[in-house]
Order: structure tokens, then sequence, then C-alpha cells
């Protein structure tokens, strides 16, 4: 049975470590991504199950990276991450589909 695929894009080096260490133990396979230009390049060559994502990166905005991807792969559900507390932003982010938004730091059950 193949495993599922799981897209982290995160420009902290530890938090893509953390989140990889949980869900490679929870048996997902694992594609990691410093900035958005990485990811789209990724996303080129394979599309994965789920995607875990920034706000904010080095080269731009995840909302925008959002809506692009929601436009040209609309089934992958992505998470929305951030260490910035901003309602406006979690309301935004998940009217233009994001499956959840989670707040930095984060546990995990």
């Amino acid at each position: 049975m193949p495993r599922e695929n799981v897209l982290i894009v995160d420009d902290e080096k530890l938090i893509r470590w953390s989140m990889r260490q949980k869900l490679e133990s929870w048996n997902y396979q694992i594609a990691e991504a410093e900035t958005l230009q990485e990811a789209r390049t990724l996303l080129q060559r394979e599309v994965p199950d789920l995607i875990t994502l920034d706000m904010k990166l080095p080269d731009g905005s995840g909302i925008d990276f959002l809506k692009q991807v929601k436009q040209s792969h609309s089934g992958i559900p992505i998470i929305v991450i951030t260490a910035f507390g901003v309602v406006d932003v979690a309301v935004q982010a998940l009217k233009l589909g994001a499956y959840d938004y989670v707040l930095k730091p984060f546990k995990f059950s």
C-alpha cells in the first residue's frame, strides 16, 4: 500500500524537522520546501496528498501560494501554519479553501 505524501512548506528548519519526525513516525512520506519557489518546483514533480503551509516565507505570502494551489490542484487539503495569530488572515485562508489553520507553537497529540 503506497504511503500518503505530505509537503511541508516552512522556512524554519526546526519546524520542518519536527514535523518530518512526527509524520514519518505515522508512516507518511515527506517532502520539504523552505521557500515558495521550492514548493512550486516540488508540486510540478509530484502532487502531494496534503500540504502544510507557513504564511510568511522569505519569497512571498502563503496566502498567494494557497490561491495558486487551489486553482491548479483544488483537491489538495492545505493546513495553514503561522506564528502570527491574526484572525483576519485565518478567516481569509479558510475562505480561500484551507482545510484548517494552526498557530505556532503547536503540539502533536
